[in-house]
């Protein structure tokens, strides 16, 4: 297998947050780079940026399979899934992500996506809460979505 050789430049921008671009953020290092799902995760944020979404839930599978404490890996698969609009099963990704790392929980974009999940499923009480919890991270998306959710959020399509 052909190493994948990854860029991460770090320029003058103000750098998008996941839910702006709708992209999941790769590192290139990582608090978890000794995990030993870590190889899997990388290989799954690769199929994530070739729009491979059923790819990368299975690099991300395999990634928790050899971790099952990987916080980001249930994360990225938790994104993936939404990508491909399985909003129950992103949302157990995100619900075990945050249980896994309550105070990080990938820099709140795991309640941000649980709480857009939440209200694709029906949840819209449930995607408010969500989105007041990403707020309290300070996560300016979050503050973003809880005024569209107040407004109504899908049902005002």
């Amino acid at each position: 297998m052909a190493a994948l050789k990854l860029s991460f430049g770090r320029g003058a921008k103000k750098e998008k947050t996941p839910a702006q671009t709708n992209t999941v953020p790769v590192r290139s290092k990582t608090k978890d780079a000794d995990s030993p799902g870590e190889e899997w995760r990388i290989r799954g944020l690769s199929f994530l940026m070739k729009d491979d979404f059923t790819s990368a839930i299975e690099a991300f599978t395999q990634a928790v399979s050899a971790d099952p404490s990987y916080g980001r890996a249930f994360h990225n698969r938790g994104f993936a899934a939404y990508k491909l609009e399985q909003f129950e099963a992103a949302v157990r990704d995100f619900d075990k992500a945050i249980d896994l790392d309550p105070g990080h929980a990938e820099e709140a974009g795991s309640y941000v996506y649980r709480g857009l999940c939440n209200e694709k499923i029906g949840r819209h009480e449930q995607a408010i809460e969500d989105m007041k919890l990403a707020v309290t991270f300070k996560n300016k998306d979050a503050e973003h979505y809880l005024l569209w959710l107040s407004r109504g959020g899908d049902s005002q399509r």
